[in-house]
């Protein structure tokens, strides 16, 4: 009891934080197979300016199918892009609340819908690389090593970028 007492603060951020990302991860849920639909279109698009006449299916009601003409994936829930919005919302999210002080709240929801976006777009890019991948060079390292890693590596590398970026918009 007066473990908790002590660290109010911190055990009313962890729940408070904790609820917010179980509603907008519930809510995003919902919603995976139209973020995988997008993520398939944009990622035919970068596949049709490089020339390599890929193969796109949207009709399938469980995922959609994307690829070329020899190395096809399915663009399932882990693949749309929702844990990338999901970690990108959380550590946005501490960071304005251990920054607060610090911030200009005119400018946060912008630079927040802006990171949205480029962390989407970012997925985007990481499915076609992974094609790429998968069509020239081997298979089996697409779908294992690059499928896992990459995620991991742009992910950290765009946050890092995007945080260094946006400082110079959201500090007062």
């Amino acid at each position: 009891l007066l473990v908790g007492f002590v660290y109010r603060k911190e055990l009313s951020f962890t729940l408070i934080s904790s609820l917010l990302i179980y509603c907008f991860y519930g809510f995003t849920n919902l919603f995976w197979q139209y973020l995988s639909k997008i993520t398939s279109m944009i990622t035919y698009f970068l596949l049709k300016i490089s020339f390599l006449n890929p193969i796109i299916l949207l009709d399938n009601p469980e995922v959609p199918f994307l690829g070329s003409q020899t190395f096809i994936v399915a663009i399932a829930a882990v693949c749309s892009g929702i844990e990338s919005l999901l970690l990108f919302t959380f550590l946005f999210l501490i960071i304005l609340i251990v920054d607060w002080k610090k911030l200009n709240f005119k400018t946060i929801i912008p630079v927040y819908l802006i990171g949205l976006i480029g962390i989407f777009l970012l997925n985007s890019l990481r499915i076609y690389l992974l094609i790429l991948i998968g069509t020239f060079i081997s298979e089996t390292f697409a779908l294992t090593l690059f499928h896992s890693a990459a995620a991991m590596f742009l992910f950290i590398l765009y946050f890092m970028i995007f945080i260094y970026i946006s400082k110079k918009f959201i500090e007062k």
